[in-house]
């Protein structure tokens, strides 16, 4: 994952689990007559969805990567479920339960205990998305089963029990996970358009062997699910074990390890976006060993993965050996699996790395790597870093432009305590094995993928397929439908990469037979190549680090569309930059000698494309930013209410920045630490000014990506930057459920400048946000006399009271209460007792309300604290 990540306290506990295998079929209820329909099977509808939580989880701070929330209860489905008696003597139950929030669900039985012959199924309404059939084999030893998740918002569970049985088996269930983002839907983007790629697309062409280690997995810690990335290992014993290896801030104790659920070849096929049915799953494991410096954990699923699912135990590294090149593969944010790939040797932490949460990792426990294609994100947590062999050499622990993975030559002798170490597993006769091969069964067919530059093509034009696939392929053979195609360059049918020309201007689907020595397999794709006069051109920025003016370099467009180009600039963008090569793809474009540009400015680009006798042209404008408020000279002037959008994505560290104190996160003169260390904690800061008209009490809160904010009293901007200030106030997070920061109230002189900083939490996190300043008190808005209202007592309790003379003279007094967005959210006529009148808050949250108070014809205003 890309963000500096919380690792968990490690429990020392044991438990022994068994692996939950999915073997397939439908329902008995998919062809049994007299079954009940969905909408007479019996039902729960789950509670609601916090959205605190979701909002907590979008700001990065609830790492590893937090995807749904559980509900516990108990429902036993042979009692509560509805009834079916079979023709055959058998019976099936149906319980359903539904999430009207829900992106897709996850059953927990708290037990399962089933005789020979009985089968589980999980399915929705439409019998488009099925678990199962789960049996006696999936019984655990402490009889609980944890299932994938079902797309959508309800989930439909049968159990079947055939006739004759020696015992009635229990099917409870203890609790559901209800997932708040999307994890199983088709997800949009699979190649640089998004930084992420494919691992099928050409750039994954040599990892098509080690792709079948590496799983996408689910876990949850009795509260909260969450997803990550681990892979299946290889050890030096006689036997192949299940050893599955991750990161300690993902799975940590035995009872995370109890959890998990792992999907096995969830990954697009041939670099579309189909993605392949999660239906390959296993469940449960116990944890063997984990070390939280260089954050790994060692998995065993009690039995071996079917071979089915063609699985891959990975080959390893274990000599402290610098890598000529790395690769890792992922699932970010829980999609198909992704590949990250970067040419250069990786480098070592030469310093401790601090954490959010605390920890710190020694240098030299971890590989640092920048890659140059692809990129990571949240969920990509414990993916694996090979070398230049295709062995793992570490898994990924965080970073931000730097990615940092465990070192395996590190966590090989230096477990947490009481834990044996990775090398008694994965060398268990001590034969002193530093290296080993990957291993595959040799019942794995083969894997066909092939790839095209480009799908709409040009008729009769030549267009090169390349194929391949894992598991020691030895032929191929293409089948086009239509089969109006002809070869080129010596290829035929039967070459692994053909020179094709499509005849007809028409839609052709491809079928790619693959043989290996175990057998064959075929991969087809439908409507894969549209010939005819049309060409689709796109391009897209590669090795952009940021849109930046200040920190630009260099900018490469890559096309796609076409296999001949002709790239030229605007009129406008020759005036200050120019193109290296302008045939060339990916094409470098560079900024004039003697010529910087300093304002944000568009970068405009005209691609023409060609391809046989066709060509088409695609104009390209790429912005770049100038961030004027990246220095406190160039301070953006704010007045009261919601201002934005703004960013902070180009900001910088300035000479002489101002750093708030961080002693505490949620304290209201500091911000959070964020790497536990004491280090300075500006790092992505912009700024802004406030001159109030009048002596007044404010707020200051900031809405958008995770950010902090500062406010500060200066003689002068020479001043501010030389330490010559006064801090006034500061926030990280408004408390712990609400990380969006907020000053609750400073004093505020009239005509004096004010200066406000806004960073990005989490570790220089940037994005964009909003500022919005309250004016809670301001002179001039008096009741009268300069009577002034007294508020009792602050926090609030049930009740809140104000007290004025002024209100011996109103009937009545009406109270207008507002939160720091402005938005009225409480608003009472009350009477007045002796100048004083009484406000219930009700079931207002926590946190900071301006009062208006209108008695007389005049208003006064306040803040209370609730």
């Amino acid at each position: 994952m890309k963000k500096i990540l919380l690792i968990l306290v490690v429990s020392v506990l044991a438990v022994n689990v068994s692996a939950q295998v999915s073997e397939g079929g439908l329902p008995p209820s998919y062809k049994a007559a007299g079954t009940k329909s969905s909408a007479k099977i019996a039902a729960r509808t789950l509670g609601s969805i916090d959205s605190t939580v979701t909002a907590l989880s979008q700001t990065g701070k609830t790492l590893p990567l937090k995807y749904s929330v559980l509900e516990k209860f108990s429902a036993d489905i042979r009692k509560e479920g509805t009834r079916t008696d079979l023709e055959d003597g058998g019976t099936i139950w149906q319980y359903r339960l539904n999430s009207p929030e829900g992106k897709s669900l996850q059953v927990i039985f708290s037990r399962y205990m089933v005789p020979d012959g009985a089968q589980l199924f999980l399915y929705n309404e439409l019998y488009t998305d099925i678990r199962g059939a789960f049996t006696e084999y999936n019984i655990r030893e402490d009889l609980t089963f944890v299932t994938g998740d079902i797309r959508g918002n309800h989930v439909i569970i049968e159990y079947y029990e055939p006739a004759g049985v020696p015992f009635e088996g229990d099917v409870i269930i203890g609790s559901a996970g209800q997932a708040f983002t999307y994890i199983l839907s088709p997800q949009s983007g699979n190649t640089d358009e998004d930084g992420f790629i494919g691992v099928n697309c050409i750039e994954g062409k040599g990892l098509q062997d080690v792709k079948h280690a590496v799983c996408r997995y689910t876990f949850n810690d009795g509260k909260y699910g969450y997803l990550c990335t681990g892979s299946l290992i290889n050890n030096a014993g006689s036997t192949v074990q299940p050893y599955f290896l991750t990161a300690a801030h993902c799975i940590s104790t035995p009872e995370e390890a109890a959890t998990i659920v792992a999907y096995f070849n969830y990954e697009e096929v041939a670099c579309t976006l189909t993605a392949s049915v999660m239906s390959q799953s296993v469940s449960g494991a116990s944890l063997l060993s984990t070390g939280s410096r260089s954050d790994y954990s060692l998995l065993r699923f009690e039995r071996i993965v079917p071979t089915s699912y063609q699985p891959y135990y990975a080959g390893w590294e274990m000599r402290n050996i610098d890598p000529l090149s790395t690769s890792c593969i992922h699932h970010p944010g829980g999609k198909p699996k992704k590949v990250a790939l970067d040419a250069d040797p990786a480098g070592t932490n030469d310093i401790d790395l601090y954490w959010e949460g605390g920890s710190s990792s020694p240098s030299g426990t971890h590989w640092a790597v920048s890659f140059e294609e692809g990129t990571t994100a949240g969920g990509s947590s414990g993916g694996p870093l090979f070398n230049h062999n295709e062995k793992i050499i570490g898994q990924l622990h965080g970073g931000s432009e730097t990615d940092y993975f465990g070192k395996l030559s590190y966590s090989w002798e230096h477990p947490d305590s009481q834990y044996p170490s990775l090398k008694s597993f994965l060398d268990p006769a001590d034969e002193g094995v530093k290296s080993l091969e990957g291993y595959y069964p040799a019942s794995n067919l083969p894997d066909p993928q092939f790839s095209a530059p480009f799908s709409k093509v040009c008729t009769g034009a030549p267009l090169k397929l390349e194929g391949f696939s894992a598991f020691e392929p030895t032929g191929y053979r293409w089948s086009f439908q239509p089969s109006s195609v002809s070869y080129s360059d010596g290829t035929d049918a039967y070459s692994a990469s053909p020179k094709v020309s499509f005849l007809e201007e028409t839609n052709y689907s491809i079928n790619l037979r693959v043989t290996n020595a175990a057998g064959q397999k075929d991969l087809y794709l439908s409507n894969y190549i549209s010939a005819g006069q049309e060409l689709t051109l796109r391009a897209l920025p590669a090795d952009l680090a940021d849109s930046c003016i200040k920190s630009f370099s260099v900018l490469k467009l890559t096309a796609y569309g076409a296999d001949a180009l002709l790239w030229t600039l605007s009129e406008k963008t020759a005036g200050s930059f120019y193109l290296e090569d302008n045939t060339s793809n990916p094409v470098e474009i560079r900024m004039l000698d003697g010529k910087p540009v300093t304002k944000s400015t568009d970068i405009e680009v005209t691609v023409t494309g060609f391809h046989g006798t066709c060509q088409n042209v695609l104009n390209i404008s790429i912005p770049f930013v100038a961030q004027t408020n990246d220095n406190a000279a160039g301070a953006l002037p704010l007045t009261p209410g919601k201002s934005g959008p703004f960013s902070n994505i180009c900001a910088t560290i300035e000479d002489g920045e101002p750093v708030p104190p961080y002693s505490s996160c949620t304290g209201q003169l500091s911000w959070c630490d964020e790497y536990g260390t004491g280090q300075n904690i500006v790092e992505r800061s912009v700024w802004f000014s406030y001159t109030p008209d009048a002596n007044q009490t404010i707020s200051i809160s900031s809405t958008g990506f995770d950010n902090q904010i500062a406010i500060y009293s200066a003689a002068s901007l020479s001043s501010l930057l030389q330490e010559r200030y006064t801090l006034l106030a500061a926030n990280d997070d408004f408390n712990d459920t609400n990380p969006d920061p907020v000053i609750s109230s400073v004093d505020v002189n009239a005509n004096q400048k004010y200066w406000i900083q806004v960073d990005g939490s989490g570790g220089g996190a940037t994005g964009v946000f909003y500022i919005n300043i309250s004016v809670l008190n301001s002179i001039g808005e008096t009741l009268s006399g300069g009577d002034e209202v007294k508020v009792y007592p602050q926090p609030a309790g049930d009740r809140i009271y104000f007290e004025s003379a002024s209100f011996e003279q109103c009937p009545a007094v009406r109270i207008e209460l507002t939160d720091t967005s402005g938005r009225v959210v409480l608003l009472e006529e009350v009477t007045a007792e002796s100048g004083r009148v009484q406000l219930h808050p009700g079931n207002l949250a926590p946190g900071i309300y301006l009062a208006r108070i209108y008695c007389d014809g005049k208003v006064s205003v306040t803040r209370i604290i609730v």
